[in-house]
């Protein structure tokens, strides 16, 4: 039986670009990168107590519905020139960058 060592027994950090067993992972096409950007928003709503869940509806795009009390609020995640958004109406300020430090806070302002 080998001898093992603290530093056996870690947990495995991957790399960007691979997966926990440090294979390389295929390329996202665009709308399950749209899931996984609205999958983070609806947790960060989460943890700021709003009710959100992702719509997968067959032949349209992902949104989340963000739970408030005139109605769900539609948020779409877009990529314009390169750089990805959450929209919830057509007006410039009705987005945020996705990756923004503000996004969540954004949305669950509009929500409320």
């Amino acid at each position: 039986m080998p001898i093992t060592t603290e530093q056996d027994s870690a947990p495995r950090i991957s790399r960007i670009g691979e997966d926990s067993g440090g294979f390389p992972m295929k390329a996202h096409n665009r709308q399950e990168e749209q899931f996984i950007h609205l999958v983070r928003l609806a947790w960060d709503l989460h943890k700021r107590g709003l009710s959100a869940a992702v719509d997968l509806q067959r032949g349209k795009e992902p949104i989340l519905l963000v739970t408030r009390p005139s109605g769900p609020l539609r948020v779409m995640a877009l990529v314009l020139n390169g750089t990805w958004f959450f929209t919830w109406g057509r007006g410039r300020d009705q987005r945020v960058r996705a990756l923004a430090g503000e996004a969540a806070e954004r949305v669950w302002e509009v929500a409320r």
